[in-house]
């Protein structure tokens, strides 16, 4: 990192952070740094993107399980160390009406539903948003088969 200064280095796309990396940076965004805050914004939407997350709202159905799956880096698990996901969320976003209970540490159900409808966004991209109320058993089969596949 020291031989390009002038480079913006995502530490968290490195198997392993320059030492006391992560430690310095949690200090600083607990201490409300502003340029802190824009590293962990831009942390949390890289994640996002990663797990497929187009809205706000899309967060309550990640499950810590479904990061560790999607994401598979070792940074996922720091997330802990700045007080977990809704409280980084809660205060990335203060403007945004966070409902915290909707923060559930299981929620697989939730995970696993979500994976589900991007899955579907992805097989079927010309049923728009709403692919729902024209699913069929047809639709049903054909998911089966391309999941067999893979």
């Amino acid at each position: 990192m020291s031989a390009y200064p002038l480079h913006c280095w995502k530490p968290w796309n490195f198997a392993q952070a320059p030492k006391g990396w992560w430690d310095h940076f949690t200090y600083l965004f607990k201490m409300d740094d502003l340029a802190a805050d824009a590293t962990m914004r831009e942390f949390i939407s890289h994640i996002g993107d990663l797990v497929g997350v187009k809205k706000l709202e899309d967060w309550y159905r990640i499950s810590h399980k479904h990061l560790q799956m999607k994401a598979k880096h070792r940074s996922i698990s720091r997330l802990s160390q700045f007080g977990g996901l809704a409280s980084i969320l809660k205060k990335l976003y203060p403007d945004h009406p966070w409902k915290l209970s909707k923060f559930k540490p299981n929620s697989w159900k939730r995970s696993t539903q979500f994976g589900m409808s991007n899955a579907f966004r992805i097989l079927f991209p010309d049923e728009g948003t709403h692919f729902s109320n024209r699913f069929t058993i047809q639709h049903s089969l054909n998911i089966h088969n391309v999941i067999k596949i893979l």
